[in-house]
């Protein structure tokens, strides 16, 4: 196309300077004025054009040498003759592009009969012609369906700015480019000047604006062309308007329904909009006549029983001239070299083939297109709202306004495709249904099991009890995968620093010690891949990691091809199992579709990470009205894990903090009621709506992330996964915490899983009353404080580290209580009070403190951060200062006051 873009606007340059000056002899024509002239035969009016007589320049000659230039350089109306009369001499003599140009425009045109004299320029001015109309075309298209809009039309669709007049009319003229398609293909028959406007009215000028021509593919511009500049308008039969009618009856007699058995609701209806429905059920049974399987609808934002938010004009009191700086809402969609089919809504036969053509583009081409359904909102923002306080002319035009379904009927029966009989048994019809299915719903109840699809089958709900069950690996299959998942092909060349990493893992492997987080994360990956389950990461720096501690891709340093070896863990291993896939950094976007993915299929791991935690508060539309509610709303369940990069290393407010107290305050477990505990009849996750974790050892996030799968229910799980944490050398598991060995250190009396709450590293006996201090803690905050402890020998103080938030362990808590008696007890954090987990545990841990008798709110103390309105300092030295006062206080000789 970009040659075509180039010739067009050098073209359209030598189009102003000939129609300004007198070419070689003949008569020379300027621009005065433009005027409407009524067209003789009853068609579309058009512009025309008033000319006035100029003297002519002197010619310049053109040397014979600059004959063979491309199509590309030619810049006035003399060069483009002379190049012709030489193509005519010696087709030999030109430019291999000039050959094609004139051997389409002019060769072929010279053989057709009736052509009475159509010049090289002519031909020109009518190529420029029609792109104009596929670029600007629907700036002339009826849109709007209450016609409030007043849009300039461009000068370009006026055949008098071609140099066109009214006597040109009912010339023949002959239109053709090579490899164009549409009409400019090579293969259109002549066609008089009037039957082309027509057409080229009829395709961009009616109920359909089309914007293609940004596309930079000529390939799909083509395929566009085909399907819009048809030789004849598109036409109905008879059976399809009647199904057509069908269904808009369908929509509009559903809302009149919902409006008389719910006459004050907020329904948020589709009045004015009524065309959707049929449209997007000619978009359905296109799609799937082509092999479409599976159709996801987008919900409107707050789920209501329209399916989508559409351009109803008004978003509520908004102008559309206030909503935005574009011409079109859709003008986004560009970007994405989008099709964008703008339709009037009141037009249920153009809507119907808009959607048609777009299900046929996304199956031909397999991208984004966007259908602009211009519509408007009958009854404001919603059905008891007074739209006229702030679209007074709009409202007063609705008001007379006939509906879509009146518009439609009207028109079949004009041209006696339907009778009245037939139109009065339709609407008996659909409202006989709908009161029959309204006096049904009355006794109907609803099951969960109803809004699951087939792969959901065995899964359980709240109400049903699912066992917990281990995810500790066989020592076998754990060194096996973690063999496959340390190996780098030898011909490929890694940097040199991941090679020194996979090298250590490998090491790790082969001794059974000093398991990083990285590693233990990719063990659970393997053994999820070799159980048979779909793994899948993205995010913004996913495949290396933001922090470099994953690789999961190795980029080989000569060639730059790429490795995974999670892709190669086993034999023949579908290359579709494992995906890491590095995103966008559009948090709202990218984690709305992981939370789909989720739904879809639950027999899969999912996790979207965010690149810090910080940026999580991007997308928390999704967490708020999807994530956290969507099961309590829907009855849907989710096993999607959110990783959030959370922890006070000093890099600042912007890159400190995930929030935990965000979520924690959308958990919906109730602080003061201590639910069952014991582990055969425990349904404390089943029935809570979010699984929030801070773990502090890669053996349990190995053992998280596997319980996700290992269950018979599903679950959000939101991890707040550690920075620095990352690389330490405390920070670090054996591969018998992995395992299913009985005796080895992570196997409890249930076997090994993932510990909610891990008790102080010191070989405490069930009982210990010489201990003075119970700190709780949870995070990397852990490793500070006993450091801190080793340093100063605080031996009489017990730190137990809360790995589970959310539902909260009352049990373990008990546990720990009732093994220090006589312990001061703290719950240090290193967020500020106001965030953290602080007002989340606190409820909580008073209730398990008052069902053990150790006392209520003020016998639980304070350690961390003051009240503050930034997450974190941006002073380095602020912080570190900070940081040690938290140590320093947690293990502090006197008792800690309350609350500081």
């Amino acid at each position: 196309m970009a040659w075509f873009r180039a010739g067009a606007s050098i073209a359209k340059h030598a189009i102003k300077r000939t129609l300004s000056q007198r070419g070689g002899g003949g008569s020379s024509y300027v621009v005065s004025r433009a005027r409407l002239l009524p067209s003789t035969q009853g068609r579309r009016n058009f512009h025309t054009t008033v000319f006035k007589n100029q003297p002519a320049p002197v010619p310049h000659a053109v040397p014979l040498s600059k004959l063979t230039d491309s199509f590309l350089d030619g810049t006035s109306s003399v060069y483009l003759e002379e190049l012709q009369r030489a193509w005519e001499a010696d087709p030999n003599s030109v430019d291999e592009s000039w050959d094609n140009f004139f051997r389409n425009f002019v060769g072929q045109a010279s053989t057709s009969p009736g052509i009475s004299g159509q010049t090289i320029q002519e031909s020109m001015r009518l190529l420029l012609m029609v792109r104009a109309y596929q670029v600007n075309g629907h700036m002339k298209s009826n849109l709007d369906p209450l016609n409030l809009e007043a849009r300039q039309i461009p000068d370009d669709l006026d055949p008098a700015f071609y140099g066109f007049s009214e006597a040109d009319l009912d010339r023949e003229f002959f239109l053709g480019v090579w490899r164009m398609a549409g009409f400019l293909s090579e293969n259109r028959p002549v066609q008089t000047l009037r039957s082309i406007l027509t057409r080229l009215e009829q395709a961009y000028c009616g109920s359909i604006g089309y914007e293609y021509m940004h596309i930079s593919d000529r390939e799909k511009c083509n395929w566009l062309r085909d399907k819009i500049e048809t030789p004849t308008p598109v036409q109905f039969n008879r059976e399809r308007r009647e199904a057509i009618f069908d269904r808009l009856a369908w929509s509009s007699l559903f809302e009149n329904f919902l409006a008389t058995k719910w006459t004050s609701a907020k329904r948020f209806g589709l009045e004015g909009g009524e065309t959707l429905i049929p449209g997007m059920k000619e978009m359905f049974d296109r799609a799937s006549d082509l092999g479409v399987e599976s159709i996801v609808i987008g919900m409107a934002h707050r789920g209501r029983l329209n399916v989508l938010v559409l351009n109803n004009q008004v978003a509520f009191t908004t102008d559309p001239m206030s909503g935005r700086s574009s011409q079109y809402c859709t003008d986004v969609a560009k970007a994405l070299d989008a099709p964008i089919f703008h339709v009037n809504g009141d037009d249920v036969e153009a809507v119907v083939h808009a959607c048609e053509l777009a299900a046929e583009w996304r199956q031909t081409f397999h991208s984004d297109v966007v259908v602009d359904l211009v519509c408007y909102r009958r009854f404001g923002h919603n059905e008891i709202d007074e739209p006229s306080f702030t679209q007074p002319k709009m409202y007063k035009v609705i008001r007379s306004h006939p509906s879509t379904l009146e518009i439609y009927q009207k028109k079949l029966l004009e041209t006696g495709e339907l009778t009245q009989d037939d139109i009065d048994k339709i609407h008996t019809k659909v409202t006989s249904i709908l009161n029959e299915e309204f006096q049904a719903s009355k006794d109907y109840i609803p099951k969960r099991r109803d809004w699951l699809s087939a792969y959901w089958l065995g899964f359980k709900s709240p109400e049903q009890l699912s066992r917990v069950r281990n995810t500790g690996v066989k020592p076998e299959i754990l060194k096996t995968v973690g063999k496959a998942i340390t190996t780098i092909p030898e011909n490929f060349t890694p940097h040199k620093a991941v090679k020194r990493i996979y090298e250590q893992r490998a090491q790790m492997i082969e001794t059974g010690e000093d398991i990083d987080w990285g590693f233990g994360e990719a063990l659970a990956f393997a053994t999820l891949l070799v159980e048979g389950n779909h793994v899948r990461l993205s995010g913004q720096d996913v495949e290396r990691g933001t922090f470099s501690h994953r690789h999961s891709v190795v980029h080989d340093q000569t060639t730059g091809e790429k490795y995974c070896p999670l892709d190669n863990v086993i034999m023949n291993q579908n290359e579709e199992m494992f995906t890491v896939s590095n995103s966008s950094l559009s948090e709202f976007a990218v984690l709305g579709f992981e939370l789909g993915y989720s739904m879809e299929n639950p027999n899969s791991l999912i996790i979207w990470e965010a690149q810090f935690g910080d940026f999580a508060n991007g997308a928390h539309v999704i967490f708020d009205n999807f994530l956290a509610s969507g099961e309590s709303k829907w009855l849907r369940q989710t096993g999607l894990v959110v990783l959030l990069p959370h922890g006070y290393d000093g890099q600042g407010p912007e890159h400190s903090s995930a929030r935990l107290e965000r979520f924690l305050q959308m958990a919906d477990d109730n602080p003061y009621i201590i639910p069952e505990m014991d582990p055969t009849l425990r349904k404390q996750i089943q029935e809570c709506n979010l699984q929030i974790v801070n773990v502090t050892t890669p053996a349990n996030f190995f053992h998280v992330l596997r319980r996700q799968i290992h269950r018979e229910f599903r679950k959000p799980l939101i991890v707040m996964s550690p920075k620095n944490l990352l690389r330490s050398k405390a920070c670090r598991s054996n591969l018998s915490e992995f395992d299913d060995v009985k005796g080895h250190p992570g196997f409890d009396k249930q076997g090994t899983r993932f510990k909610r709450l891990i008790k102080d590293r010191n070989a405490h006996s069930d009982v210990e009353e010489g201990i003075r201090r119970l700190v709780l803690c949870s995070g990397k905050v852990y490793y500070e404080i006993d450091e801190h402890r080793s340093k100063v020998d605080a031996s009489d103080v017990a730190i137990c580290r809360v790995e589970q938030l959310c539902p909260f362990p009352y049990d373990l808590v008990q546990r720990e209580l009732k093994r220090y008696p006589n312990a001061e007890v703290v719950w240090c954090q290193e967020e500020p009070m106001n965030m953290g987990g602080y007002t989340y545990i606190l409820p909580r841990l008073v209730s398990s403190m008052k069902a053990v008798g150790r006392g209520g709110f003020d016998d639980v103390k304070y350690v961390g951060r003051a009240p503050s309105a930034a997450t974190a300092t941006g002073f380095l030295k602020v912080h570190q200062k900070e940081q040690a006062e938290i140590a320093e206080k947690a293990l502090q000789r006197e008792p800690v006051n309350y609350p500081f």
